[in-house]
């Protein structure tokens, strides 16, 4: 048992680090961003994503590599403090307290919006863990695997400055 269970792991990390998980085609937008059950850290809502670089990141509360990712994300949001909002999507559970009890034993800090069960219109996320990254203008700069890329992705998007 715990044989296979090691393997399901990799098999899901090799998954997740190898594919491109989103669709190329699919036109992610915050317009008309679900932002589902509020978690933890800042309360955060549509109008507050508007003229901000946003990193919108889909993750679950039992994915081994999305977990791993939870405190490089939280490492980002406090370098960029205000600049950047973050919002973590957690997309396995319903159950609420296990999503904040999964984000909370591995967050550095409580700078990223935590919610659960939110969507990003025209986005078609394959396998977790994946972020999106959009500019101040609301435009997608960058989809991927959040360990692959982010860091450079949020400095694109701030780079092209406010609207």
């Amino acid at each position: 048992m715990k044989r296979q269970l090691i393997f399901f792991t990799l098999a899901i990390a090799v998954i997740a680090l190898g594919l491109n998980i989103a669709d190329a085609a699919n036109k992610p937008t915050l317009e008309g961003v679900n932002l589902g059950t509020y978690v933890t850290g800042p309360k955060v809502s549509a109008d507050d994503l508007k003229g901000k670089v946003v990193v919108f990141e889909y993750w679950g509360d039992r994915c081994p590599p999305c977990l791993r990712s939870i405190p490089h994300m939280t490492s980002l949001a406090a370098e960029h403090g205000d600049k950047v909002v973050f919002v973590a999507n957690q997309v396995w559970t319903k159950d609420v307290d296990a999503a904040a009890k999964a984000w909370k034993g591995k967050a550095k800090n409580d700078l990223v919006s935590v919610v659960n069960h939110g969507a990003l219109p025209g986005a078609k996320v394959k396998g977790v863990p994946h972020a999106f990254v959009f500019n101040a203008a609301g435009e997608m700069v960058w989809s991927g695997h959040p360990m692959s890329g982010l860091d450079k992705a949020i400095d694109k998007a701030l780079a092209q400055g406010s609207v």
